[in-house]
């Protein structure tokens, strides 16, 4: 009956006999049938605490600018008591915003798929023209990726907070803030957020107007592709907005990696020989430091549809640039080439500052070691050195797309490459269907 009484029986001596459910024995432990929250409730304390001790860092830090653009766009969904904070709550959070603005974003979606889906099946078009229309509808296609973004709210949030930890830890042991490195970036990225939601409305609205110029005056060959896009405006904009977003995102993230990186440097250059417990905390850094570059939280290949989104799309305007050119229709020939010439900056810039932060973890930190094991006459420093040596050697740091390739210089070099490839094909393909071989007499 006491076992199945859900009562804590405690014994404030082990050595007394106790009778329970018909024996005496020895109180060797006590009878605990119910389950114990007190240890899981001071967890979830600890976490909160550590949590709020975290907050100052993380308001601080660039990642948060972008955030909160996000969260205006409704790709984001953030907490209500901190802004910067990613939560996906229909209660705390502003999840039901960013809904009610994807479901605006999908209602102007739909109308671009209904008239450009529709041209890109049928038979009776021409290459040029279901290429078109096909681009108008990759072109937009980010204005539906919310709910995609909103499952990585989570690891987005773990991402904002580790780094937050780090910097913690990079205090505690140089006394020097990282934030004082990119304070002025800070402010810079919340003009340039503001800047860009006006300056796409305004483009975005001058580009229908301009599409419907050219309507009156569109080729044959075009014939019914370009219509009226008032209806698409919504669908334009947010997705012109979300993809520099998520560039942002993507840069500001190896900004702050590359920055801490450099911080790190000098702060091993800053080390005088045979301070042994130095080099070993400045070991614990960068492998810290190294986990933020390796064991990123997972984004579910959000990372690897943002470059193939922008490979595709940079294919199409090359393309597309030579075809309508070869119609004399200059004007959107020109608009294709210069958003081609977008499109390979934004992949460019995201791949040079990748490419920065990892070079910052190895080349400056080997260099400063170097110089410390010229001096290092202590066995238990030369051990220390020697030690740092193998952890940067053994498992060098790397930024990845999911894992699938590493975002490096030569990734804008082979998508460049492969672009080329392709464009020929389809040059060839158009020119197979413009003049067909005449059948063997």
């Amino acid at each position: 009956m006491v076992a199945f009484s859900g009562r804590v029986i405690r014994f404030r001596d082990a050595s007394q006999d106790v009778y329970i459910a018909g024996k005496t024995g020895k109180a060797l432990k006590s009878v605990d049938t119910k389950p114990k929250r007190n240890g899981q409730q001071k967890q979830q304390d600890g976490e909160d605490t550590r949590t709020d001790l975290l907050q100052p860092f993380v308001r601080t830090s660039p990642l948060a600018v972008v955030v909160l653009g996000m969260a205006f766009i409704g790709l984001v969904p953030v907490s209500f008591n901190c802004l910067y904070k990613p939560l996906l709550s229909v209660r705390r959070s502003s999840l039901v915003y960013a809904v009610l603005l994807y479901s605006t974003f999908c209602v102007s979606y739909a109308f671009v798929w209904k008239d450009q889906l529709g041209k890109v099946l049928d038979p009776s078009s021409n290459w040029d023209s279901k290429l078109f229309s096909l681009e108008a509808i990759l072109a937009l296609l980010p204005c539906s990726i919310g709910p995609w973004v909103w499952t990585c709210t989570t690891n987005l949030r773990k991402l904002m907070w580790d780094f937050a930890e780090y910097e913690e830890s990079f205090l505690s042991v140089t006394n020097q803030h990282l934030r004082d490195r990119w304070a002025s970036r800070v402010r810079n990225l919340r003009g340039f957020i503001f800047v860009l939601f006006v300056i796409v409305g305004l483009g975005v609205t001058i580009a229908m107007l301009f599409s419907e110029i050219q309507n009156e005056y569109k080729s044959d060959d075009l014939a019914g592709t370009l219509v009226d896009m008032r209806f698409y405006l919504p669908a334009a904009y947010s997705s012109t907005v979300i993809s520099t977003l998520l560039l942002m995102l993507n840069t500001t993230y190896s900004l702050q990696l590359r920055e801490a990186a450099t911080a790190l440097s000098e702060h091993l250059n800053q080390l005088r020989p045979g301070d042994t417990v130095g080099v070993r905390r400045a070991q614990k850094l960068w492998v810290s430091l190294r986990a933020l570059f390796n064991d990123r939280p997972s984004v579910y290949l959000l990372d690897v549809f943002f470059v193939s989104h922008i490979f595709i799309m940079m294919l199409l305007a090359v393309y597309l640039s030579f075809a309508l050119l070869s119609l004399r229709i200059v004007m959107l020939a020109a608009s294709q080439y210069f958003w081609m010439l977008f499109l390979g900056f934004e992949l460019f810039w995201m791949s040079d500052l990748a490419h920065a932060a990892v070079t910052a973890m190895h080349g400056p930190v080997v260099s400063a070691l170097d110089k410390l094991s010229l001096d290092a006459h202590d066995e238990h420093f030369h051990r220390a050195v020697t030690f740092f040596y193998m952890s940067v050697s053994s498992r060098p740091a790397h930024l990845s797309l999911s894992g699938f390739t590493s975002v490096d210089r030569p990734l804008f070099t082979s998508i460049v490459s492969l672009s080329v490839t392709y464009l020929v094909i389809m040059v060839q393909f158009r020119s197979d269907k413009s003049h067909p071989s005449s059948p063997p007499q």
